[in-house]
């Protein structure tokens, strides 16, 4: 198990360089490809990060909050997700970046063995990213389906607040490549941190029966 977890971070990166190389090359039939696939979301940041980066290690988002942010900016779901976003673009660029600059004085195995560390940080990036979409999604769509939908106003507020929760919490929990890309600065981080506290005092009401929710014992 212990090999298969080294190994599936390494798996989902190759692919993704495959988007990046498709990207850099300019090859159109080959990003159509990708607008089905969860890899598609990429290749708006990616783009321009290109354009804006010069292959400059480490890549510096083309996304930033604005000076001005306040803790109540960080509770918008959106702009979470568009950071998210970004951090995962950034990351995997400077891996393909880092493996071409390798490969200029090393063997190809040396320089990927290199990069694995990079690649560990950007899959997870990746994950991370398509997990909360896909939870901001799935309430959108209970959502939509109003009185059809198996849940209500309540169930509905309740999730969403554990949605913006697990994203602040992932943001803080990898603070450093937030900060490496310049999404945020140093100086927002107390705002951030407050917008944790906030949403944990919002959502502690909800918390036992969230709980019992499972009917665990």
């Amino acid at each position: 198990v212990e090999g298969d977890n080294q190994m599936l971070p390494q798996q989902v990166v190759k692919v993704l360089l495959k988007l990046v190389g498709a990207i850099q090359s300019g090859d159109g039939a080959a990003l159509k490809e990708y607008e089905e696939t969860d890899m598609n979301y990429l290749v708006g940041p990616l783009t321009k990060a290109m354009e804006a980066g010069g292959g400059v290690v480490p890549t510096k988002s083309t996304f930033a909050l604005p000076s001005n942010t306040s803790d109540k900016d960080f509770l918008d779901i959106s702009t979470l997700l568009t950071a998210f976003q970004h951090r995962s673009a950034c990351l995997l660029l400077d891996v393909a970046v880092q493996l071409q600059s390798s490969m200029e004085t090393s063997t190809a195995q040396q320089a990927w063995n290199d990069a694995l560390l990079a690649m560990a940080r950007a899959s997870r990036a990746h994950a991370s990213y398509l997990l909360l979409r896909d939870f901001a999604n799935g309430l959108n769509d209970e959502e939509q389906k109003g009185s059809l939908s198996c849940m209500g106003p309540k169930e509905l507020n309740a999730l969403s607040q554990c949605l913006t929760l697990l994203a602040l919490y992932w943001m803080d929990q990898f603070l450093e490549d937030f900060l490496q890309i310049q999404c945020i600065t140093a100086s927002q981080i107390p705002q951030l941190r407050q917008a944790l506290l906030d949403i944990m005092t919002e959502l502690r009401p909800s918390a036992v029966g969230l709980c019992d929710a499972r009917d665990f014992c």
